[in-house]
């Protein structure tokens, strides 16, 4: 099993609904401490967001509690961590499924650029035979204070997964053997063929791509 990092989930539930029990009562004190205890350890940029609510009423919290919360602490709450030797059989998938696996962190900036292209391609072909996974490269040590903010920032609904395996020497040619180890990057395969790019992409390049795959036969 891969590690998660900033696990908890049974103090994470017992926190949530904890604080919409406080939003029916429309207990507004209690309300704003439960909540930002429960993110206070998760997602910094939603803290600021609860004391901008508390600023703004209840009807901006309702919208942070099954909106933004979403991100933060039910969605991208827990953060897996692999080793590649857990990550591969992910990068071998053999069914009728297309895959994209993109390498990034967020401290790339040209992988940060591409980030609103690769969401809108999956949402674009969210009701077809398509996943999408975003590897980041991120040190675990830099979740919470890095990687989960950038999560929010580009508001990313893919899976998002740490490959936190050191000895990339002898990983790198297992992913692809033409990779130098520079990101971004991606994977983009099904049963039919396999393919590596070892650049950034624009939204129309790789909805090309990924159009050309979903319709091999």
């Amino acid at each position: 099993m891969a590690e998660r990092y900033g696990g908890k989930p049974h103090r994470i539930r017992f926190c949530y609904f904890y604080t919409i029990y406080n939003l029916t009562r429309l207990k507004i004190p209690i309300l704003f401490k439960s909540l930002k205890n429960c993110i206070l350890t998760q997602n910094q940029h939603a803290v600021n967001m609860i004391i901008q609510a508390r600023k703004s009423g209840i009807l901006v919290l309702i919208c942070i509690v099954f909106g933004s919360l979403n991100v933060s602490v039910l969605g991208q709450d827990s953060i897996r961590i692999y080793r590649f030797s857990q990550l591969q059989p992910r990068l071998e998938h053999r069914n009728d499924t297309t895959y994209l696996i993109n390498f990034w962190a967020s401290w790339c900036v040209p992988c940060l650029k591409e980030l609103p292209a690769f969401e809108e391609v999956r949402e674009k072909y969210s009701d077809r035979k398509f996943k999408m996974l975003m590897v980041s490269l991120d040190f675990p040590r830099d979740i919470e204070t890095k990687l989960l903010p950038t999560i929010a920032k580009y508001n990313l609904k893919a899976e998002v997964v740490v490959l936190d395996d050191p000895d990339a020497n002898a990983w790198i040619d297992k992913v692809d053997p033409a990779w130098s180890g520079a990101i971004p990057s991606t994977l983009i395969y099904n049963s039919k063929s396999r393919s590596f790019y070892e650049k950034g992409f624009t939204f129309e390049e790789l909805d090309q791509i990924v159009k050309l795959k979903l319709h091999e036969k």
